[in-house]
């Protein structure tokens, strides 16, 4: 279970990634998600674009104090939910585990 909740959060990740990427330049990506269309004419200027591997983000954020993620917003908290459940499943295997071999112990000195 452990290692499943790992690959989905891999998976998660590098969609995320995915939809990081640009094809074009800064400012023709932001205008193009924020206005439909890259024509700067009138427009208030791109402050600046910051891009995270983890948590996963590409953030346009403008002059006026409007900001988009391109990321979707369910893509860090799912990864942050899947490794703790990973986390969670692994130790609870260790413990079981653990507990197994001392019960086959205590077995096998009888």
């Amino acid at each position: 279970m452990a290692l499943a909740c790992v690959a989905v959060a891999l998976a998660i990740q590098l969609f995320g990634l995915m939809c990081a990427i640009r094809l074009e330049n800064e400012w023709y990506t932001c205008a193009q998600q924020r206005y439909g269309y890259s024509s700067p004419v009138d427009r208030p200027d791109l402050g600046n674009m910051r891009d995270s591997l983890f948590p996963v983000s590409s953030v346009c954020r403008w002059s006026d104090g409007y900001t988009h993620d391109f990321v979707p917003a369910f893509v860090n908290p799912s990864i942050a939910v899947l490794l703790v459940l990973a986390a969670v499943t692994g130790a609870g295997a260790a413990f079981a585990r653990a507990g197994a071999r001392r019960d086959l112990g205590a077995a096998g000195r009888r």
